[in-house]
C-alpha cells in the first residue's frame, strides 16, 4: 500500500499526462500539410510545408513515450493503493469500458469519412461510391487513436498476471534494486543506460525508431517496445522519493535532447540506402541520437512538470480532466475539417491553425455540456464536475 505521505495527487504528472494526450489533437492536424511520407499520401492537403513535418517531428519524439512512462507510474500508485482487485475494477471502468464503447464507433465514423473522402478525389463528387461501399468493413482491423488505449489495457492485464509473482522475490533483493535505480534516474550516465534498450528496439526500422502499429493484431516489436517505457514508470513511482530531484536537472536535460534531435535529423537527410557507404555507422549513430533524445526528453518533461506545476491549479485541472474525451473524439472531428478545408488556398501554417483551433474549440464545448457534469465524465474522470460555461450562464447578474 501507499504511503501515508502520499500526495492526494501529483498534479505536475497529471497535467503532463493530460498534456501529452492533448498533443495528439496537434500531431492529426498537421499530418495533413506535411512533405515528408509519414501519411497516406491521397489525404495531404495540396498546401504542405516543412514546418509541418517539424513540429511532427518534434512532438512525435516523445509524446507517447512520455505517456506511457506516466501510465506507468500512476497504475503502480493505483496498484499499491486499492491492490490488485482495486486496480483491475478502477482501469476496467475507466479504461477498457471506454474502448468497448468509443473504438467502434470511432472507427466506424472515421472509415466512412475516408471513404468520402475517397469518392471525391477519385470521382469527383462528395457521397459514397458504389466502389467505397465494399471497403467500409475495413477499417475495424485498425484500433486507430485508440492504440495506446488497446496498449494500456494489456500492459496492465500483464502486470495484474505478474505482480504476484513479483513480490514474492526477497525484499532483500528488490530494495538493493530500488537503491541502483535511485542513482540512475537523475543522472545523465542512468539516461544513457536506460536508452540502450531502446536502442536495440530501434535497430531493425531504416528510421531509426519503432513504428507504432495500430492494428488489433499488432505487432511484437511495437508492444514490447511501448511497455518498455511503462515498466519504466512503474519503476519511478518506486523510486518516488527521488522525484524531487527530477526538477533541478530540467533544462539540462531538455538542453541534451535537442542537441540530440537535431543530430538525429541531421543523419538522417544524410543516411542514404540500405547498403551505402557509411550507412551502418550513420544509422547507428541515428538510433542512438534518436533514443537519447527520448529519454532526456521524458525527464525533461517530468523535471519540468514537478517544478512549475506541482500546485493544484484551475486551469491545469481543467485541461487534464477533458484531456480524456477530447482524445477520444478528436480524430474524426479533425478528419471532417480537414477534409472541409481540402484544397482552400492557404498557407498550411494558417490552415492547421485554423483545424485545430476548431476541434478544440469543439472537443471543449462538447466536454463542458455534455460530459464534464454527466455520467460519461464520472466514467472517465472517476466522478462528475460542474460544467465551467452552466455555472457561468446560471449566475444572476449584478
Amino acid at each position: 500500500m501507499t504511503s501515508p505521505h502520499e500526495p492526494k495527487r501529483y498534479h505536475g504528472l497529471d497535467f503532463l499526462r493530460g498534456l501529452m494526450m492533448m498533443l495528439g489533437l496537434v500531431i492529426h492536424t498537421v499530418q495533413y500539410y506535411i512533405t515528408l511520407p509519414f501519411f497516406n499520401s491521397k489525404y495531404i492537403d495540396p498546401s504542405t510545408s516543412i514546418s509541418m513535418d517539424l513540429i511532427m517531428i518534434f512532438i512525435n519524439t516523445f509524446r507517447m513515450p512520455t505517456f506511457f512512462v506516466l501510465s506507468g507510474f500512476f497504475t503502480a500508485l493505483l496498484f499499491y493503493k486499492l491492490g490488485r482487485q482495486g486496480l483491475a475494477s478502477n482501469r476496467m471502468r475507466r479504461l477498457l469500458g471506454p474502448f468497448l464503447l468509443f473504438w467502434p464507433l470511432a472507427a466506424a465514423l472515421l472509415v466512412l469519412l475516408q471513404r468520402y473522402w475517397d469518392t471525391y478525389r477519385f470521382h469527383g463528387y462528395w457521397g459514397l461510391h458504389p466502389d467505397q461501399v465494399e471497403t467500409l468493413y475495413q477499417g475495424f482491423h485498425s484500433t486507430w487513436h485508440f492504440w495506446f488505449l488497446y496498449y494500456l489495457i494489456l500492459y496492465i492485464g500483464a502486470a495484474l498476471i505478474l505482480m504476484p509473482l513479483i513480490q514474492k522475490i526477497s525484499s532483500r533483493i528488490k530494495e538493493k534494486f530500488l537503491n541502483k535505480l535511485k542513482t540512475f534516474f537523475p543522472t545523465i550516465h542512468g539516461m544513457i543506460f536506460f536508452s540502450l534498450i531502446t536502442m536495440i528496439f530501434a535497430y531493425s526500422n531504416p528510421s531509426g525508431r519503432v513504428s507504432i502499429d495500430t492494428n488489433l493484431v499488432t505487432s511484437p516489436l511495437s508492444l514490447i517496445y511501448f511497455s518498455y517505457y511503462f515498466v519504466l514508470g512503474w519503476w519511478l513511482f518506486l523510486c518516488r522519493d527521488i522525484l524531487a530531484s527530477l526538477s533541478k536537472p530540467t533544462w539540462r536535460n531538455m538542453g541534451l535532447a535537442t542537441v540530440f534531435l537535431i543530430v538525429g535529423l541531421v543523419v538522417f537527410t544524410q543516411l542514404g540506402t540500405v547498403g551505402s557507404e557509411g550507412y551502418t555507422i550513420k544509422h547507428a549513430l541515428l538510433v542512438a541520437a534518436n533514443s537519447l533524445s527520448i529519454l532526456f526528453y521524458i525527464f525533461g518533461f517530468i523535471g519540468m512538470a514537478l517544478r512549475y506545476f506541482s500546485t493544484f491549479s484551475p486551469v491545469s485541472r481543467y485541461l487534464t480532466d477533458m484531456s480524456f474525451w477530447a482524445y477520444i473524439i478528436h480524430l474524426p472531428v479533425i478528419t471532417l475539417i480537414a477534409q472541409v478545408l481540402f484544397g482552400w488556398e492557404m498557407i498550411a501554417e494558417v490552415k492547421a491553425l485554423v483545424v485545430l483551433s476548431l476541434s478544440t474549440g469543439i472537443c471543449f464545448i462538447s466536454y463542458d455540456l455534455f460530459v464534464r457534469n454527466g455520467r460519461i465524465g464520472r466514467i472517465l474522470n472517476g466522478r462528475a464536475y460542474p460544467s465551467l460555461l452552466k455555472s457561468r450562464n446560471s449566475n444572476p447578474p449584478d
